[in-house]
């Protein structure tokens, strides 16, 4: 087999297994009355079975009622049998306006890209797709790890991203993604440092995204891999966003062909890419249903791809 061969195979299957999601786990509801002395100082997320949040301060809880102080309504007094959850918010997870920042109610993830909001602390993302699992982990506020697969597990990709805030509507990431083929293609893979930026927050945003890496096949042959991506999230609907998502890149190889008696190299360029849009339903917050579609190209050849995914993020 070439060195395009192997290449072609090799960009074929990651693309896949990138636009897989992860494996599908279910949350566990949190009681209301496991506070039995609210900190009046500290600020919580208050989340009714209607979907509906508040966030401000408890000053008194009991099996009736919860009563709370917002900032700008003042005195609010809900019902403890239409609460579903209460969570702690640090100050750091409020815009100027005092509402969530964008990691809070939207997934750090398109199809194939991520934007720059990142992960909270101990958080994770994980759930399912058509090609394999995929999980997110939040190392600290601005440190998240994420593995890929296919179901066959070949190929695997980690990727480390640093991610901080440069104001509430301008976020920036850096990072490095590391391809393997794994026990199909063990000689092949890539190493892609890249760079983003997100303009925007909740579910309207804009991430553009840009690598220079290194493409291995065997033989100890390299090419350099430059990429492009840009992609976006636009609320349509209470619970519906919009999403779309491309890449681009484009390398370099080099055919050897032998004779009886000689051989000769043929340079050659491949440019591949992807645009997909989907729709997307986020009923709760946690839960993550993306359908859509679009198409990526091998070698200049066009191919359909469908997009079916399944994300739930554990707060």
């Amino acid at each position: 087999m070439t060195i395009k061969n192997h290449s072609l195979s090799f960009a074929f299957i990651l693309l896949l297994m990138t636009l897989s999601s992860s494996w599908q786990t279910l949350s566990a509801q949190v009681d209301t009355n496991w506070i039995q002395t609210p900190d009046t100082s500290q600020i919580y997320k208050v989340t009714c079975f209607d979907n509906h949040y508040f966030i401000g301060h408890i000053v008194r809880i009991d099996q009736r009622e919860i009563e709370m102080i917002l900032p700008v309504r003042g005195i609010l007094i809900l019902p403890s049998y239409t609460v579903k959850s209460i969570i702690k918010i640090s100050p750091e997870e409020l815009d100027n306006h005092g509402n969530l920042k964008a990691d809070n109610t939207d997934l750090h993830l398109y199809a194939l890209n991520t934007n720059a909001f990142g992960l909270k602390s101990g958080q994770v993302v994980s759930g399912l797709g058509l090609i394999g699992p995929d999980v997110s982990v939040g190392i600290s506020r601005h440190l998240q790890f994420r593995l890929r697969s296919t179901w066959i597990a070949t190929p695997m990709m980690a990727t480390l991203n640093y991610s901080v805030a440069f104001s509430d509507k301008v976020h920036a990431q850096l990072g490095a993604m590391i391809g393997w083929g794994t026990w199909n293609y063990p000689e092949g893979g890539i190493i892609l440092p890249y760079a983003g930026v997100t303009f925007g927050s909740n579910h309207n945003h804009l991430t553009l995204t840009g690598g220079y890496g290194q493409l291995f096949t065997y033989a100890n042959r390299n090419f350099p891999l430059p990429y492009i991506g840009l992609s976006s999230s636009r609320q349509v609907g209470r619970n519906l966003s919009l999403i779309f998502d491309s890449y681009f890149s484009i390398y370099t190889g080099v055919n050897i062909y032998s004779t009886d008696f000689n051989s000769f190299s043929r340079r050659y360029t491949e440019a591949n890419g992807m645009a997909m849009l989907a729709l997307r339903y986020h009923p709760n917050g946690r839960d993550f249903v993306q359908i859509g579609g679009g198409v990526f190209t091998i070698q200049g050849d066009p191919l359909p791809l469908p997009i079916l995914q399944y994300q739930h993020r554990f707060n």
